[in-house]
């Protein structure tokens, strides 16, 4: 086990915010640490991958609350080592042929 071997899952409840091409994604997994975020990248943080700093991309029981005001969020869940940091998720391309349609 790691310091960086749980996530949650979050996605922004108003999707159709995002229906350009490059637009921010709307949902994905990010790190979940339950004793706390820390200020700087904890061990097992991958040397390629930028930490932006405490509650910024992770999430902890301090700021889960913070979180929950403008996200959707799942319990936590391990993963397997060397799963990334986060994981973006975006559905532009599909909401952009559904737009087109209507």
């Amino acid at each position: 086990m790691t310091a960086i071997d749980q996530r949650v899952f979050v996605a922004d409840p108003d999707a159709d915010a995002y229906v350009r091409t490059g637009d921010a994604a709307p949902m994905g997994m990010v790190v979940y640490f339950p004793g706390g975020c820390p200020p700087v990248a904890p061990p097992g943080w991958p040397e390629d991958v930028d930490y932006d700093g405490a509650h910024l991309f992770t999430v902890c029981p301090a700021c889960a609350d913070s979180w929950g005001l403008d996200h959707l969020m799942s319990d936590p869940v391990r993963v397997p080592a060397g799963t990334p940091p986060t994981l973006q998720v975006s559905w532009t391309a599909q909401r952009a042929r559904v737009h087109a349609r209507t």
